[in-house]
């Protein structure tokens, strides 16, 4: 499900930010902290992230960035997988989340993308 919204508000974003890693080692810039409401993600070639951690079950919506150079996002949410393709949006209802890319990135690039809490 593409989100209209979404595409509009990383238009004017580069969903690959060339050089933003450089220098910077995966374990500076994987983040283990969830956000449990939601925000913004960049994720660097092989960096994971967990950015839900709670103790009951909520809905979630990730979204992923698309580009020239995008890569799927690989969702782990309560033991499950699931890939969310480039410029694709999926909801998920878990209590914890983690994502990784589910391809390599180009050097120097991250895989940006959004995840909001939703209202049940």
């Amino acid at each position: 499900m593409k989100s209209r919204a979404f595409r509009s508000a990383l238009a004017g974003m580069a969903t690959v930010a060339g050089g933003l890693g450089a220098g910077v080692t995966s374990a500076q810039i994987t983040d283990v902290t969830p956000l449990a409401s939601g925000g913004e993600f960049e994720l660097g070639d092989g960096d994971s992230k967990v950015i839900v951690d709670r103790s009951i079950v909520e809905g979630y919506r990730i979204c992923v960035g698309e580009g020239a150079h995008s890569v799927p996002l690989k969702v782990t949410a309560n033991l499950s997988d699931t890939i969310v393709a480039a410029g694709e949006c999926e909801i998920f209802n878990a209590q914890f989340i983690r994502i990784t890319p589910a391809g390599a990135l180009e050097q120097d690039s991250v895989l940006i993308g959004r995840y909001e809490r939703l209202k049940m």
